[in-house]
Parts: C-alpha cells; sequence; structure tokens
C-alpha cells in the first residue's frame, strides 16, 4: 500500500466522503505514494495551512487503513449478498437485461409484456443503485485507487477483479447512467472511465 500512489486514493476519499481535501492534494504530485505523505510536512509550511495539511492527512489516513484488495473483495461481496435478498425477480429480470437479453425474450421466459419487463427492469436497476450507493466505499473509485490512478478501467479488468455478473452490471449502469459525476462509460474501449478533471490529448 505504501508504494501505491496517493492521488487515486485522495479521489476515492473525496468521491465516499463528499469531502475534497485541497491542501493536501495541493502538496501531492502525481508521483507522490502513500508511504511519502509524512514527508510534506518537510516542506515549508506555515501556520493556517500546516494546520489546515495536519487535519486533512489525519482524516485521510484514518479512511486508509485498509488492505485495497480485501476492501474491494469484502465491497463486491457485500453487493452480491444485497443483491440477492429479496426483491429476486426484478433484479433477475435486470441481470438478464444486463446480460444483453432483449425485453421479448424475458417477457416470454415470464409470461409477461416487453413494457412490464422494461417496468421491472427499471425496478431492478433502482434496486442496484440503492444498494451500490449504501457502501461505505465507490466499488469503482476502489478499482480506480487500485490501479494507481489509470483513470481507465477496462471491461474484462473489472470482470477479473469483481467477477462476471457484477462487471456487467456496473458496466451497464454506468453506460446508462448519464452524466455520472465522477466516471462514464467508454464504447469504443469498453472501459468504464474516470473523470479526473484532467484534459487528455486525442
Amino acid at each position: 500500500m505504501r508504494q501505491r500512489r496517493a492521488i487515486p486514493f485522495v479521489r476515492a476519499y473525496a468521491a465516499e466522503s463528499g469531502e475534497n481535501l485541497p491542501c493536501l492534494s495541493a502538496e501531492c504530485d502525481d508521483d507522490t505514494r502513500i508511504g511519502q505523505l509524512p514527508l510534506l510536512f518537510d516542506k515549508p509550511l506555515y501556520g493556517k495551512r500546516k494546520a489546515i495539511l495536519t487535519e486533512e492527512m489525519s482524516r485521510f489516513l484514518e479512511w486508509l487503513n485498509f488492505d485495497v484488495s480485501s476492501l474491494i473483495a469484502a465491497v463486491s461481496e457485500n453487493i452480491r449478498n444485497a443483491l440477492s435478498g429479496g426483491n429476486g425477480r426484478a433484479l433477475e429480470i435486470f441481470a438478464l437485461y444486463v446480460r444483453g437479453e432483449t425485453p421479448e425474450s424475458i417477457g416470454n421466459r415470464y409470461g409477461i409484456t416487453r413494457e412490464r419487463v422494461r417496468q421491472i427492469e427499471k425496478k431492478g436497476e433502482e434496486i442496484f443503485w440503492n444498494i451500490y450507493k449504501k457502501q461505505k466505499y465507490d466499488l469503482i473509485m476502489l478499482l480506480y485507487a487500485s490501479r494507481s490512478g489509470d483513470s481507465v478501467l477496462p471491461f474484462n479488468e473489472v470482470r477479473e477483479a469483481v467477477g462476471d455478473t457484477l462487471a456487467t452490471v456496473l458496466r451497464t449502469f454506468v453506460r446508462y447512467k448519464a452524466n455520472h459525476s465522477l466516471y462514464d462509460y467508454v464504447k469504443e474501449l469498453d472501459a468504464i472511465v474516470i473523470k479526473t478533471g484532467e484534459t487528455e490529448d486525442g
């Protein structure tokens, strides 16, 4: 963990807590590693700025007290367990839709109309999003941080990290969740792309 880049974890912290760490972010460059954070106090900082940095770093390091790979596995398992709970039919239909089945084929399987499939699929999507938002950590931002800030999360790598079904649900959800504040789906890359605020060439 000490050798991982700090900035992706600062962004993951902001996504989870809704709180930016402007002083800590300003003092880190792109190559600052988590293990180097205490060295920031070796820089000449005075008065209020040093107090702000101390406060921000304290909150950040308290939050960071986890093994990222274990946490990704635990959050993934929490989501899978919650999805396997009640509302089975809505989630089954949502899962079939996510896997690419048409509303007509799903309707034939359950003996309902295509329109009813769409209504139930929307309910399944809402259930998934509510479960996802209830997690303490944003799974996609954890994946981003674990990859040392690589803002492109290819589907095959997300699938390796969280399993096929959950990866498919995440991809589909991000794909159709227009204007998400943290990430987008890019079809040409078949990847979830983190909005880092940096402009990219090309």
